[in-house]
Formats: structure tokens, sequence, C-alpha cells
């Protein structure tokens, strides 16, 4: 077995037809035919079955081509941390939420760029809504945005009118983030009414991508906090939160490092709807370049040392 048979059968999966697949590798149909069935043989499985519509995973198959595809998407991240581009202008646009995970990322990102290099580089930070008018504009080839479990079904539905391809980044729960000496932060697990009467921190810019997230905002049991700063940038949320006595902010789960820098907390709350997502979105007919998978691969790494805290 060999990455070349892992790539030869995921792409078996993704076209559904053997002959298809061949077309796309750009390989004869009875060689992938025969490397497949090698390849099963080598293994003591079968991996596909044939269907009235071309070929599907048999259950041992789905559970190896789970694998397969792991093992192929780390492969890519390897060469994506360790392969400089030979591109010899480096142009990068990007739209992104405000997240300390992406701004690390993005650190990291520039860090291993060519010194010397022709260097055109944007980086904005926007709400989901702005960074998809980016992306379908032009300003941005690609933008990460926040999609709330609450009103996911609009922002895929959106995604596919506006021809956007997306890929999850991660999937995680927010918490409240705090001051070390905010009066709740004892508290291993906040419960939500117990909020009502502390400041909350947040973003004046929210966006949906459509009508129906007021009705779907309407019907959830969350209410806003009787007082409320909204910001409209960064920098400033978390010195708000060291200093205005009982402030808080919803958050993403971010770094111990980042706590400990800031001496804040990140508390888990009682309320179970906030839920999220953080996806990568572009064109469907557009292909990453070599920087803008190395950007991606930088913000899949940073996302995982924020799942530690």
């Amino acid at each position: 077995m060999n990455l070349l048979s892992l790539k030869y059968v995921i792409e078996v999966d993704k076209a559904k037809s053997i002959s298809k697949a061949a077309q796309n590798l750009f390989m004869g149909q009875p060689n992938l035919s025969k490397a497949i069935k090698e390849l099963e043989r080598e293994l003591g499985i079968t991996i596909f079955r044939r269907t009235a519509k071309g070929v599907a995973p048999t259950r041992e198959g789905a559970e190896f081509l789970s694998h397969a595809s792991t093992i192929l998407s780390q492969v890519d991240e390897l060469e994506s941390m360790y392969k400089v581009p030979e591109e010899k202008s480096i142009r990068f646009s990007v739209s992104v939420p405000r997240a300390d995970y992406i701004s690390c990322a993005f650190t990291d990102f520039l860090s291993r760029m060519k010194r010397g290099a022709p260097l055109s580089v944007s980086f904005k930070e926007a709400n989901s809504m702005t960074a998809i008018r980016d992306v379908t504009a032009g300003k941005s080839n690609l933008a990460i945005i926040r999609c709330p479990n609450l009103f996911e079904g609009d922002y895929l539905s959106f995604l596919e009118e506006q021809q956007l391809r997306r890929e999850v980044l991660w999937e995680y729960s927010m918490g409240i983030l705090m001051s070390k000496h905010h009066p709740l932060a004892p508290l291993s697990e906040i419960p939500y009414g117990a909020l009502v009467n502390y400041t909350e921190v947040a973003y004046g810019d929210f966006e949906a991508p459509a009508s129906s997230c007021a009705q779907t905002i309407a019907e959830t049991p969350m209410q806003p906090s009787a007082k409320c700063i909204y910001l409209y940038e960064q920098g400033t949320q978390y010195q708000l939160l060291r200093e205005v006595a009982g402030a808080y902010l919803w958050s993403p789960p971010v770094t111990k490092p980042f706590l400990e820098k800031n001496e804040l907390v990140l508390r888990h709350c009682s309320i179970s709807s906030l839920g999220s997502k953080d996806l990568v979105v572009y064109p469907k007919d557009y292909e990453l370049n070599a920087w803008e998978k190395m950007f991606v691969q930088s913000v899949k790494s940073a996302a995982r040392t924020c799942l530690l805290v």
C-alpha cells in the first residue's frame, strides 16, 4: 500500500465512478481498476461495491476511506508546513473573523515566507457577511467565516447561492471570557442567568445571511445582557475585560498562554445552543495557490492548540 493507492480510492469515492475517476486522474480505467483490486487483495477487504449509479463504499470500505482521507490530509499538511512554495511573487488576500488563534496563524504564516521575495499581503478582520462579500467581489481570494450553529442552514444556503466552496476548519462551543478577578471566575461552569447583572462586550457589526435569522434569534431562549458595550475592532476588548468591573465576552476557545498573558479566564456556560464552526470559503471555480494552502494549514494547526484549554 502506498500514498498513490490512497489517492486512487479517494478519487473513486468522490467521483462515485471508476471511469470518471480514471479521467480525473488522467489514467486508463483498466489500470485504475487493477490498482484498486490489488489494494483490496492486500488489505483483505472489499472497498467498493457496484451500484446502478456507479460504485459505493462497503462498510469496511467507508472506514478505510475515512482513515485514508485523514492520512492524505496529514501528508498535505506536512508538505505545506515544510515545503516553501517556489512562486517568485507572493500575493495573498484574506478576510477573517476577529480571533487570536487566526492572528497567531497569520504570524506563523508570514514567518515562513521567503525573505526578499516580492510581497503583497492583505489581511482584513471582518464579520462573516463582510468577509463573504469580499470574496464574491474579488477583494479577497478566500475568507474564514464564523458560522453559529443556530444559523448554519442560512449560512450554507447563502454560500451555495454565491457559488462558494466551504471547508470546516474546526467546531467548538463558545465560552465566557473574563478577567481572572471577575466575581464569576471561580466557577468552572457559569449559569447563563448569572450573566444578567454583568456587562457584555460584543462586536456591534453582526450580520445574518437571511431574514429568517431574525426569527431564529427571537425564538432562542437567549436574551441580550442589560448592559452591553459594542466594539468594532479587536484591540480594545481585552483591556475592557481587565479594567471594566464585571465585563465578559462570548469567545471561542483560546490558548493558555493567551489567557495568562492577558490575566483572563475562559469558562463554560450552562446554555448549550452556542456551538459554532469556523469555515474557510472561496469561489467554486478557484483553486487555492501554495501560499493560501499554507495559510489554511497554519490556521488548522493554531486551532488545535486552542483545544487544549
